[in-house]
């Protein structure tokens, strides 16, 4: 459990790098458009989305299981793909550039080489950030997984046991 648990951590963290670095770094019609999109998200709050949220899972045959509280993750918190945009941005090009004149893919460029050694700082931050907030939620486990006191969190198993007494 706890092997999947980091394995889904890190595809959540590699989702994130993926959509920063696509709205720091490349240009097409529509982009700022979308990032609006993304960055309004964080104006609507989560209790908002609750019920459609549950419907729809309940609908898809999610209901009782961990996918509702898995899934939606992979499409990013906009909170960490602002952060990690903004520090992308004030990377310099150039960086990439030269290493391209030296040689390197842009994959390279991107993974090995420029973007990723000098954003560890940003990356780790973001991991940071996501582990306590979903180490702290508590309210949608509760909503998804009611009445399966087996698949309960620790945010969730620990108030019913502190409620108990």
């Amino acid at each position: 459990m706890a092997n999947r648990q980091v394995e889904l951590f890190l595809c959540y963290l590699a989702v994130v790098y993926m959509r920063a670095y696509s709205f720091s770094r490349f240009r097409f019609p529509g982009l700022n458009i979308l990032f609006i999109v993304l960055i309004s998200t964080i104006i609507l709050p989560t209790q908002v989305t609750l019920i459609p949220k549950y419907i729809f899972f309940r609908d898809i045959g999610w209901g009782g299981t961990w996918w509702p509280l898995i899934i939606p993750h992979f499409f990013a918190n906009a909170y960490n793909v602002f952060f990690l945009r903004q520090f992308f941005r004030s990377i310099p090009k150039d960086l990439g550039e030269a290493a391209t004149i030296d040689g390197a893919t842009p994959l390279q460029t991107l993974l090995y080489v420029v973007i990723i050694p000098q954003s560890w700082p940003a990356i780790i931050a973001v991991g940071l950030f996501h582990f306590f907030w979903a180490w702290n939620d508590f309210f949608e486990p509760l909503v998804y997984l009611q009445g399966l006191e087996h698949l309960y969190p620790i945010s969730v198993g620990l108030t019913q046991f502190a409620n108990a007494f």
